[in-house]
């Protein structure tokens, strides 16, 4: 049986908690959580200019960072404390690449 820190801490995620997956055409949880790393290391390096860039994509992908408040959270509904520049980066889910029109024929006609 489970306690309810191990419920608990198997629902964080560096610092954030998943209220929900993300929804289609949303970046993973992870992928967030990594982008929030590397913009908290160019920040810690002083390259302010890649913080600005890195903080008005993700604000682009639905992302709202809280520097005060040290928070996050997506127009879906996911929300979580915000990373620091020394913490782990996640891993992330493998995002299946497009094929191209030429490899969509080769496929089909190998079912043939």
């Amino acid at each position: 049986k489970e306690s309810a820190d191990a419920l608990v801490a198997a629902e964080v995620v560096a610092g954030a908690v998943a209220q929900q997956d993300a929804s289609p055409g949303s970046p993973s949880t992870p992928w967030i959580i990594n982008r929030l790393i590397q913009r908290e290391q160019v920040r810690a390096g002083g390259n302010y200019a890649e913080a600005d860039r890195l903080r008005v994509m993700l604000n682009k992908l639905g992302v709202d960072v809280d520097d005060k408040a040290r928070t996050w959270s997506s127009r879906d509904g996911r929300r979580g404390t915000r990373p620091n520049h020394y913490d782990q980066l996640q891993p992330e889910p493998e995002v299946p690449r497009a094929q191209s029109a030429k490899e969509r024929l080769r496929v089909d006609s190998r079912r043939r």
